[in-house]
């Protein structure tokens, strides 16, 4: 049992009901994760709510052996607001959204691939909101229609400052949701297993896009070769832009391994979004590179896959 530590189950104190009734939690974005981040949430005793008002078609989550039945608040001024949809949905929604919150609001953004160049303007155009940057890296797969299963024995959700902020303290509500929703955690390096996660996320998601015959994580297993290639590219970007402190190449292809143990029968995200003709997120994955001289296999899937979601 992942709770096991400190059971939820019975009365929680004074204290807590106290801050947690001031600290709402806010989701942008009640998809897969968004929804997995409600139950948490839920499961701890906090408040929470949907923010742009659209009830989650996820009715319950299997929290690791855990369940919960989602029943959002109808509350107002969430201080936290975790960020959770698409990345190429990013920007658009929070300029719709963000107006609505009031000042001084945590705005922690957790969609995958790099967007940094969207956070720059974010931050420019809402100055008295605190932005935050974070990645999720356990897994939810559906497993019945309204019904999601979080899997991954060791994933987590993770955030801390934007990089270059010197603001690297957590904030009051931000202890509280540590404090009491497990596998939350606060990071002040976080931005760097973002980029961590963007390395592996674009050597599974786009290694697996780029073949029509996969259809789950596992499959990359049949890529072995191209996968592990597409992540020393991806390696090689990082090492260019991005002080790689203590990690090695050798520590992310075995985190690329764990990963694809962990999901192994999880449907892949970019081939659900193919499969069902929706827009995926190469752009923000194998997309930000585009020396092809350089990375010429990211280059290669990109066109792969933007061909194939084109059609």
């Amino acid at each position: 049992m992942v709770f096991s530590e400190q059971q939820r189950d019975g009365e929680l104190s004074d204290r807590f009901r106290t801050e947690s009734a001031m600290g709402v939690v806010g989701i942008l974005g009640m998809g897969l994760v968004g929804s997995a981040l409600a139950a948490l949430a839920q499961h701890a005793g906090l408040a929470w709510m949907s923010v742009d008002g659209r009830a989650s078609q996820i009715r319950s989550v299997d929290l690791w052996g855990t369940h919960v039945d989602l029943m959002s608040h109808h509350a107002r001024d969430p201080e936290i607001v975790f960020v959770a949809t698409k990345s190429f949905a990013l920007e658009s929604a929070m300029q719709k959204w963000m107006p609505t919150l009031r000042s001084g609001t945590i705005v922690v953004v957790l969609c995958n691939g790099l967007v940094d160049e969207e956070l720059d303007r974010l931050q420019k155009d809402f100055p008295h909101f605190l932005l935050r940057r974070g990645m999720v890296s356990f897994g939810v797969k559906e497993v019945a229609a309204g019904r999601v299963s979080c899997v991954g024995a060791t994933g987590h959700c993770v955030w801390g400052p934007v990089e270059g902020d010197d603001r690297t303290c957590p904030r009051a509500i931000e202890k509280i949701v540590i404090g009491e929703c497990k596998r939350l955690y606060w990071n002040e390096r976080a931005h760097l297993r973002v980029r961590i996660k963007w390395m592996l996320n674009t050597s599974l998601n786009c290694v697996l896009a780029a073949h029509e015959d996969s259809k789950i994580n596992g499959d990359l297993m049949r890529h072995q070769q191209l996968a592990e290639t597409v992540l020393n590219e991806c390696w090689g970007y990082g090492c260019e832009h991005w002080d790689m402190e203590r990690w090695s190449f050798a520590k992310v292809r075995a985190a690329l391994w764990e990963l694809v143990e962990d999901t192994y029968h999880n449907e892949n995200s970019i081939l659900r979004d193919l499969r069902t003709g929706r827009r995926t997120e190469w752009v923000h994955l194998c997309g930000v590179v585009d020396d092809e001289a350089k990375f010429p296999n990211l280059v290669a899937l990109g066109r792969k896959i933007d061909a194939r979601e084109s059609r």
